[in-house]
């Protein structure tokens, strides 16, 4: 499951790394389409006052908590490469995907 705004978030990483010559842009254009096909049945709307709540708590962006909010209210993790935000998470909602392979 991802909030909406993971076509942004994701959008963004791609341009970044098209930007620094790490992806050219026919790479970028197919992880895109590949993500989008992927996570076409995914999106969820998270609950945005307990998003609102854990960025407030945790000191963590709103984007971040989205994920966070979408996790908690499934009774899942949330799985993310994003060390900050696994290390400002409440305890055991946020871990990265080794961790989550290794469960």
């Amino acid at each position: 499951m991802v909030p909406p705004l993971w076509r942004h978030e994701f959008h963004n990483v791609l341009v970044g790394h098209a930007l620094t010559g790490r992806l050219n842009p026919a790479q970028v254009r197919s992880l895109w389409g590949s993500a989008v096909d992927f996570l076409a049945g995914s999106q969820r709307e998270p609950d945005m006052e307990l998003a609102l709540e854990l960025a407030i708590a945790h000191k963590i962006t709103g984007y971040g908590a989205q994920f966070l909010a979408l996790a908690r209210a499934h009774r899942t993790v949330c799985v993310t490469e994003d060390s900050k935000l696994r290390a400002k998470a409440p305890a055991g909602l946020a871990v990265g995907m080794e961790d989550y392979l290794a469960r």
